[in-house]
């Protein structure tokens, strides 16, 4: 999986990502793990197996209706992008576990909005829930000290994915949470990203998963 994070008020939305990733032979690298919807005003931010996105993306990039139809349509596009993976990639079921995030301006609500879009790890469901303020993954309730009083801002976001990096080196080490952390600014008439800060780098000897 990926640090993903959404702090989402109704005149911005901010969603960061970092940018590590795993090649099949164990090598560490980076990959995108975002991408805009200009003419939407919208970002999608992903965590999980790269392919479950690679398989997305073309109907992603060429898409043509609004948020609400992206939102309304993404749950048929993510289970069809599944079973591409499975049929195309012999993906395992342990492999296809995800979270997505989308974070724009919808023109029917006026205002920045929030969706979360996830599938468990042995589920063909994929569920839907609206975000809220914020979102943060990885997140463990065991963590919630650390990360106490942090604000919903950009300064905030950047505080939050430090401690998630510290936090998943120290307690789940397989976890992919390094790189570079990039930052999206979404507002009504645009989309602002920016690379944040680069995390420390990683002990070449441990083990990380996509």
């Amino acid at each position: 999986m990926s640090i993903l994070n959404a702090f989402v008020e109704p005149d911005l939305g901010l969603v960061g990502v970092d940018t590590e990733a795993v090649l099949p032979d164990g090598t560490i690298a980076e990959a995108s793990k975002m991408m805009v919807l200009n003419h939407i005003n919208a970002v999608i931010a992903f965590r999980g197996t790269d392919y479950v996105l690679a398989s997305a993306s073309p109907s992603l990039v060429t898409f043509t209706g609004s948020l609400e139809q992206l939102v309304e349509g993404l749950p048929s596009l993510l289970r069809a992008s599944v079973d591409y993976c499975r049929e195309h990639y012999q993906a395992q079921e342990e492999s296809l576990g995800l979270d997505l995030a989308v974070v724009g301006y919808s023109e029917d609500e006026g205002q920045i909005v929030g969706y979360l879009f996830r599938r468990e790890i042995g589920s063909e469901d994929i569920h839907i829930g609206q975000i809220h303020t914020r979102y943060r993954s990885p997140h463990q309730p065991s963590w919630e000290p650390f990360l106490e009083g942090i604000p919903a801002d950009r300064p905030g976001m950047i505080a939050l994915a430090q401690h998630q990096s510290r936090l998943s080196r120290e307690y789940k080490p397989n976890l992919a949470a390094g790189g570079r952390f990039f930052i999206a600014e979404v507002r009504r008439d645009s989309i602002k990203i920016s690379k944040a800060f680069q995390f420390p780098p990683r002990n070449p000897n441990s083990e990380v998963a996509s």
